[in-house]
């Protein structure tokens, strides 16, 4: 059984490592098209769930316990909330450590001014390192645990749950989405300042802008012309087959694009090996690289390209259009893992058929041997 399956698992490897992959590709287009539409959530639902709790804990009266709870997202992204003795409520953001300008395109001063701005009335900007201590502990303790929070953390919020408590039902579950997507205003910032510039007319034709959320994936911005606006992911793969499901992947994507019930979305390209001309005079040798492990290095994926104009920016869709392009590449590597999980799954499926196949065989061979012999 396990060499059969090791046969199988190679003769799929050595078909897309061929020359000729358009059958491969087609057939693994057809798999990754089965999970199409999947998209990820900007807001932590947990997080989101845990503070309409607490709202309505306020509101009947009920004291709220102080408490930590943690809740992990892809990217090495961590958000943490925090009740005090006093009632007050914190919520917290860690992001991963980026490079000085990168870092500076998701935390720098004007981020900060657009979450306070975002949450005024609601909640206020303050220090991570002032986060309290859940439980009872030593003056030392909550030093040390303000220390650990200053590192870990680069944002936090003050949430005046007395203020959402008088708030409508409707109102409640709008503000505690909006916590919940603290991300979404950070990583999607420098898309958010350049689609805002579309949307009123004041865009203006510009040299590409090398962006990153998530260590190792960057994308680049391109302003065209006041009405467009073009944005390119590199796309990296850390293995050979990932790098075939990926580009085969991404040929589906662009296909399902040409459909006429998509008319009206982002005119999208995809080049396997050459260099798209938007990215003419960008260097992302340092940033890309040629190996290692990461999306950062690696086998190539090619390059996908987006054309955006105003309508496609205009009005509430916006911030939907950021979170969906700001986490792209996360996009990307789920298809490209569930297309593999299904693709062992049928294997999986095909091995049992086999050996059940060889199990009902047996006895009847048996049974002919034993007839000749007798």
């Amino acid at each position: 059984l396990f060499a059969l399956c090791l046969l199988l698992h190679l003769i799929v490897v050595n078909c897309i490592a061929t020359t000729n992959r358009t059958e491969v590709f087609r057939q693994v287009g057809k798999l990754a098209s089965l999970s199409s539409g999947i998209l990820i959530n900007c807001q932590n639902r947990i997080i989101q769930s845990r503070i309409l709790q607490l709202i309505q804990q306020k509101a009947a009266g009920i004291d709220i316990q102080p408490f930590e709870e943690h809740a992990y997202e892809f990217g090495g992204c961590e958000y943490l909330l925090v009740a005090g003795r006093g009632g007050g409520l914190r919520l917290l953001l860690g992001l991963p450590q980026l490079e000085g300008s990168f870092q500076q395109q998701v935390l720098g001063p004007d981020v900060m001014e657009a979450v306070a701005a975002a949450f005024r009335g609601v909640a206020t900007v303050s220090q991570p390192s002032t986060a309290p201590a859940a439980a009872a502990a030593a003056e030392g303790d909550q030093q040390q645990q303000a220390q650990q929070q200053q590192g870990r953390y680069q944002v936090a919020l003050d949430v005046d749950l007395a203020l959402l408590c008088r708030l409508s039902g409707g109102q409640r579950e709008g503000w505690s989405r909006s916590l919940a997507s603290l991300r979404l205003l950070l990583a999607g910032h420098p898309l958010r300042q350049v689609f805002r510039a579309l949307e009123a007319g004041s865009l203006s034709a510009g040299p590409p802008v090398v962006c990153c959320n998530t260590p190792g994936q960057v994308y680049i911005i391109r302003p065209v012309s006041p009405d467009c606006v073009a944005l390119v992911f590199p796309l990296r793969f850390t293995s050979r087959q990932d790098c075939a499901i990926g580009v085969a992947c991404m040929q589906e994507f662009v296909e399902a694009r040409r459909g006429a019930s998509l008319g009206r979305a982002p005119s999208c390209n995809y080049l396997v090996r050459e260099v798209p001309r938007e990215l003419a005079g960008v260097d992302l040798s340092s940033l890309l690289g040629s190996a290692g492990g990461g999306s950062g290095g690696g086998h190539s994926g090619g390059y996908l390209v987006f054309s955006l104009t105003r309508r496609h920016v205009a009005g509430p869709q916006m911030e939907g259009v950021v979170w969906s392009l700001a986490t792209l590449h996360q996009f990307i590597a789920y298809h490209v893992k569930a297309t593999k999980a299904m693709m062992h799954s049928r294997m999986r499926r095909r091995v049992a058929a086999m050996t059940d196949l060889l199990g009902a065989a047996t006895p009847l061979a048996g049974a002919t041997a034993a007839a000749a012999a007798g």
